[in-house]
């Protein structure tokens, strides 16, 4: 500590060094007051000696200056008096002096006077201390208030007033003058479904020993609107325990609770999510799974989710945070399970987030729809190729039919004849297996008992199976009956035979199985067109060498074929899945290469009370012609031409057209006499044959017509009840089912 001697007598300045060197004081001396006055401002020394006779300038006018002077109130000023008056004591302290040192001053004396005016320093300097750290203090808390925004208030318990900051303005709206000191005003604006219970919180707090309460409410601005606030607040008691002060504040946490909501819905949206959903750190190391992951790794056999990762999961998640990238879709294959995972990087967090998902069964359900279009596509193109070439097969069948018809062919020329009748029948069977894949072949339905027709059909294919193959039947009693086509129920089980006999080229057993059985929707085979209900399920298993599984999924499709060329038409199976389709059904297969194959075909039990009847075909009759004009309507110049060839033969007057459009000209003018209408379905220029058969039937109500066509299912769209051989003819149609369906349809 530093202390300043002015005094004009050297021996004394050397004194004052001496025994401020005793005390720890550093005095500095001057004889001359200018000086004195500049040291004071440079060394700003904390204790001030000054004697009253100083040359130039009196103790007092010098006392004044320094206490005037920045820092002069931080100071301890002695003047030494030149005597005991009273009046000079007080113009010394009028004049600022803290204290005053009459003369003859003595060691003893001067060591005490000196040691308390340092002491009085150091109190001095400590309290501006303090008084500087409690503006800092102050200062700070201010600025922390303003930077935060909040409302402080400071509540006398005793006195029941309430002082708030700027923050009750700037964080609620409201002014000085809406603002109340009293704790009322406060409860005032609480919100009434909270008052109750903080009221309650809060003088539980007070009456209580705690130096602390806290609690968050929506408290109303000024504006009238809620803010959600949290109020923290610190308890000042007495000696005795009691409640006499608390200083508090509010902070606005709105929007904290609004990010705490979205943050519980997004956790419950993950943790709740049906799907895995799972966190990645940066080292790929498993921060988070929700349950459906847990769910999806016992399925799996796995006890942790980690067990059933890609096997480059952390290359991925290392990736996706380099990047910046998603990785999606990246599948896996576990358990015969095809696990879907999706990774989705969070650069800010350092995270990578993944979602997982079982697609087995779309993955498989993709793969049936494609493989139905596929099957589809090609069945269309099969229908067409077939309609088309049924009229060339009519074309070829009826001409060699009327070759075959006249008076003297010689032999050569007859057995040509029948060969090339014999190769239309072969041609036009295989056109009836593509309409049958298609779904396009005429079908006729009643309500059948399937054990009678396998039955039936038992007998057929006993001699195509030969004496190495075993045929067991296993029929089950009381079968209910299945709507379906007599028929193609037979060409099913025959195909079906027939590949199974291929199978066992060395010999086996073929089985046939019928049975009932409920389907659940908790077990709905994944194959396409399979669903819940009643069905009848036939079996066809064989003990042959089976189908390998790459070509499994193939032996639908039509002219697939395993066999040797010239050995299969790849038409069998094809044909066994459109029949099938068409009734509603579906079929399931399960092969093992080495131990046999075993076809399951489902058709819905029948919910029709009338029983069907197998229609048969009617007897042969004598074949005779007539006179009325027919009008023909044909596209296709070769088989109108043919048409026209047989009903003249049999003494019919035959009107020709290609379309309908022609057909209407010669309708307008041979009305009267056109007694029968033969088209085809499929006509050019967007006239259908239906279309014209029901325009010119409105005109003309006896008008008869036929109707003829590649295939028949499509025509129920059009309304018409079609009969085989009556009004229908189904190409390749020989020329007596011709001259029998015209005479039958204008004698009827």
């Amino acid at each position: 500590m530093k202390a300043l001697l002015v005094h004009h007598d050297p021996a004394v300045r050397a004194c004052y060094r001496e025994i401020g060197r005793e005390l720890g004081l550093e005095v500095i001396t001057t004889p001359q007051p200018a000086e004195g006055w500049e040291i004071f401002q440079r060394e700003s020394p904390s204790v001030v000696v000054l004697d009253w006779y100083l040359p130039g300038m009196d103790a007092l006018e010098l006392c004044r200056r320094l206490r005037a002077a920045p820092g002069g109130d931080a100071c301890i000023i002695v003047v030494v008096t030149s005597g005991n008056s009273p009046d000079q004591y007080l113009d010394v302290l009028e004049a600022g002096a803290d204290d005053y040192l009459p003369k003859p001053v003595t060691q003893e004396l001067l060591l005490v006077r000196l040691a308390i005016a340092k002491r009085r320093a150091e109190h001095l300097t400590q309290r501006r201390r303090m008084e500087a750290e409690l503006r800092s203090n102050e200062e700070r808390f201010q600025l922390v208030a303003r930077a935060t925004n909040n409302a402080i208030w400071d509540w006398d318990i005793r006195g029941n007033r309430i002082e708030w900051n700027d923050g009750i303005t700037t964080l609620f709206g409201y002014t000085r003058d809406q603002v109340r000191p009293d704790p009322e005003w406060w409860v005032e604006n609480v919100h009434p479904e909270e008052r109750h219970r903080l009221v309650a919180s809060l003088e539980e707090a007070i009456q209580g020993t705690g130096a602390t309460w806290g609690g968050e409410y929506l408290f109303r601005c000024a504006d009238g609107f809620y803010m959600m606030v949290e109020d923290r607040a610190y308890i000042v008691r007495d000696d005795a325990g009691g409640a006499v002060r608390m200083v508090g504040t509010m902070m606005n946490i709105t929007e904290r609770k609004q990010a705490e909501a979205t943050i519980l819905q997004l956790a419950a949206f993950a943790q709740l999510n049906p799907n895995p959903v799972l966190e990645f750190a940066a080292d790929g190391n498993l921060n988070y799974f929700n349950e459906a992951t847990q769910r999806l790794a016992d399925a799996l056999g796995k006890k942790h989710p980690v067990e059933m990762l890609p096997s480059d999961a952390a290359a991925i998640i290392r990736d996706c945070l380099a990047s910046g990238r998603s990785r999606l879709r990246r599948e896996s294959q576990m358990g015969g399970r095809i696990i879907s995972w999706s990774f989705y990087p969070l650069l800010t967090l350092r995270r990578v987030h993944c979602y997982a998902g079982d697609i087995t069964e779309k993955v498989t359900l993709e793969a049936q729809l494609r493989q139905s279009q596929k099957l589809e596509s090609i069945g269309r193109l099969s229908a067409g190729v077939a309609h088309d070439f049924n009229n060339v097969l009519t074309i070829i069948r009826g001409y060699s039919s009327l070759l075959l018809a006249t008076k003297s062919p010689d032999a050569r020329t007859r057995e040509a004849l029948e060969q090339i009748g014999a190769a239309t029948e072969r041609a036009a069977h295989l056109t009836r297996q593509l309409l049958m894949f298609s779904r396009k072949q005429a079908i006729t339905r009643a309500n059948l008992n399937l054990n009678d027709v396998v039955e039936s059909v038992a007998r057929m294919i006993g001699r195509v199976l030969g004496e190495d193959i075993k045929l067991e039947l296993n029929a089950e009693k009381k079968l209910p009956t299945v709507f379906a086509d007599a028929g193609m129920m037979d060409q099913v089980i025959m195909n079906l035979a027939v590949n199974a006999r291929d199978a066992m080229p060395r010999g086996g057993t073929l089985t046939l199985t019928t049975a009932v059985e409920e389907v659940t929707a908790a077990n709905v085979p994944k194959v396409a067109g399979a669903r819940a209900g009643r069905f009848v399920r036939l079996t066809v298993a064989d003990t042959g060498t089976g189908i390998p599984a790459e070509i499994l999924e193939k032996i639908f499709e039509p002219f697939f074929t395993t066999k040797e060329i010239g050995k299969g038409t790849g038409l069998g199976l094809a044909t066994v899945f459109g029949i099938v389709n068409q009734h509603e059904g579906w079929v399931e297969v399960r092969s093992e290469v080495g131990r046999g194959t075993e076809f399951k075909v489902m058709l819905p039990v029948s919910d029709r009370s009338v029983e069907g009847t197998r229609r048969l075909p009617s007897a042969i009759g004598t074949l005779r012609g007539g006179h009325e004009t027919i009008l023909v309507v044909e596209d296709e110049p070769a088989l109108r031409a043919l048409a026209r060839t047989i009903l003249q033969r049999y003494g019919y007057r035959v009107l020709e057209a290609a379309n309908a459009v022609e057909a209407g000209v010669i309708w307008a003018d041979n009305r009267g006499e056109i007694a029968l209408l033969l088209t085809d379905f499929a006509l050019p220029e967007g006239v259908s044959g239906a279309d014209l058969g029901k325009q010119l039937a409105a005109e003309k109500p006896e008008l008869k017509v036929i109707y003829s066509s590649g295939y028949s299912l499509e025509l129920a769209a059009h309304g018409i009840e079609l009969k085989e051989g009556e009004n229908f003819l189904q190409k390749p149609f020989q020329v007596e089912a011709l001259a029998r369906a015209v005479r039958a349809s204008l004698d009827a």
